[in-house]
């Protein structure tokens, strides 16, 4: 694959899950990997409360999976980036970020 406008990296394809899914866009893109051009998916799989800053927030939940990991994230509505990223391989969590504050 060769690299087009609009390919991202991992970083902006955080902020871009998090826009499309408030705008109800299609969750797939492409991202540059050491070089390489690959297409992500994420699907919607529900609605989940999660604990932003002390409060509870109802979050859009999405996941990706390829044949090495799993990653979960979770959305919520007028944050610009997710609320949490679990990526898990091998049955084990890998990573795991939360927003602790608000500001």
């Amino acid at each position: 694959m060769k690299l087009e406008p609009g390919d991202m990296d991992a970083l902006l394809i955080n902020l871009a899950v998090a826009r499309d899914v408030a705008a109800g866009k299609p969750l797939a893109y492409r991202m540059v990997d050491e070089g390489r051009v690959k297409s992500l998916r994420w699907d919607v799989v529900g609605k989940e409360k999660i604990t932003v800053a002390g409060a509870s927030k109802e979050a859009t939940k999405v996941v990706r999976r390829d044949d090495k990991r799993e990653t979960t994230a979770w959305i919520v509505p007028g944050m610009p980036v997710p609320a949490r990223i679990l990526q898990r391989e091998n049955g084990a969590d890998t990573i795991d970020l939360t927003i602790r504050s608000l500001r």
